[in-house]
């Protein structure tokens, strides 16, 4: 292998760990904006179904205990009582996922939980509202997010190889005439 082989084969093997470094920083940037973004929806949805089930404490606190509590709110819900006991959930949940101790001084709290393809940002947040105390919480499906995330990373690595099978022989083709 002449010199210039060997240096053009670094500069080469450089040029591709620099090209797949910042294909991997932007894609990720991208789904950190993605998510940003979603986590916005996911407030003013949960603040939309907040002011829902505030107006129905208010004028009529035993409508928990009915049966299509579910019909009343625009998202998946889960109600939970101040002892972390289920009232109402239309969520797959369970009640020890959350840190209710945390969102009782008045923040909202994010949790964004992902399995497989499956992914969903829960807002939730104590609420009072006469005599009435509850958890509310409110979840959001993210899964469009996550698999374009992963699409993006499986196109950029099928373009990133096309690249480096064709580009490097083709360059070691040219440079030996």
């Amino acid at each position: 292998m002449r010199l210039f082989h060997k240096i053009f084969l670094c500069f080469a093997v450089i040029f591709g760990i620099t090209f797949q470094v910042a294909g991997y920083l932007l894609i990720n940037f991208a789904y950190g904006n993605a998510i940003e973004q979603e986590k916005r929806i996911a407030f003013q949805t949960f603040q939309y179904n907040k002011y829902i089930l505030q107006s129905m404490l208010y004028s009529s606190p035993d409508f928990l205990f009915e049966e299509d509590v579910a019909r009343s709110f625009t998202v998946p819900v889960a109600i939970y009582g101040t002892d972390g006991m289920c009232i109402f959930s239309g969520i797959s949940t369970n009640q020890n996922q959350f840190d209710f101790d945390e969102s009782e001084d008045d923040r909202l709290s994010f949790q964004i939980f992902q399995n497989d393809e499956v992914g969903s940002i829960f807002v939730y947040d104590y609420i009072k509202q006469g005599e009435q105390e509850v958890y509310f919480i409110t979840g959001t499906d993210i899964s469009p997010t996550i698999h374009a995330h992963r699409e993006m990373i499986a196109y950029f690595q099928k373009i990133y190889l096309v690249i480096l099978c064709i580009g490097i022989p083709l360059i070691f083709l040219i440079t030996g005439m």
